[in-house]
């Protein structure tokens, strides 16, 4: 694995835009404004996403070491410590960055880093770490609306958790293979959670709000 290649399978790229979008959803949904905030918050996210990315690789080393080989880790392209730094110091710049803004962003923040934290450390093992991933989606609609005219808006509330149920929905989709005893059919149901939500706020009362 080339060292460019390596670069981009711990950092995960594909998924930022996910986690902007999330962020500026929010950010819309608290009624935006302070659009020069928005830059600097988008930093400190996609330093937290990188941070939680490293982590993941970093917390996986010993099982990639079995199951996934050519994982940049036990390739050798990037020894465990130096993923563990790197993102260590990624969550830590990207906290900074939500500390220095309003203390609400901060407090959300840090509940996003410490999150972040806690998946990496548990998807192995526990079941029902979807939840803890789709938690960090909610979150993020959180720290977008923390920055925005209106704030923590009934709207960007509803509208992230509802983000966080299909999260945790598709990430559990891979759990579910047929024959595996763990598998629970149940949290399918996250993936519709949006739709209902779309069906209750297009009612006349809150199209007029």
């Amino acid at each position: 694995m080339s060292l460019f290649r390596a670069i981009l399978a711990l950092s995960r790229p594909s998924l930022l835009p996910g986690v902007w979008s999330n962020c500026l959803a929010g950010w819309w949904l608290g009624g935006g404004g302070h659009s020069d905030i928005v830059p600097v918050l988008l930093a400190g996210v996609t330093l937290i996403f990188l941070g939680g990315s490293f982590l993941n690789d970093a917390f996986d080393a010993e099982f990639d070491q079995q199951q996934h080989p050519a994982r940049p880790i036990p390739s050798g392209v990037f020894s465990r410590k130096a993923v563990w730094t790197c993102g260590i110091g990624c969550l830590v710049a990207g906290a900074l960055v939500c500390v220095w803004q309003r203390p609400a962003t901060a407090v959300i923040g840090l509940v996003l880093v410490t999150t972040a934290i806690l998946y990496n450390a548990l998807h192995r093992w526990f079941l029902l770490t979807p939840l803890v991933w789709g938690f960090c989606r909610l979150l993020l609609y959180l720290l977008g609306a923390s920055v925005a005219v209106r704030g923590l808006t009934g709207w960007a509330i509803w509208s992230g958790l509802a983000a966080g149920c299909y999260a945790a929905g598709a990430a559990w989709l891979p759990r579910l293979q047929p024959g595996r005893e763990a598998g629970l059919p149940w949290p399918t149901a996250l993936l519709g959670v949006p739709i209902a939500l779309a069906v209750v706020l297009n009612g006349g009362a809150y199209r007029e709000a």
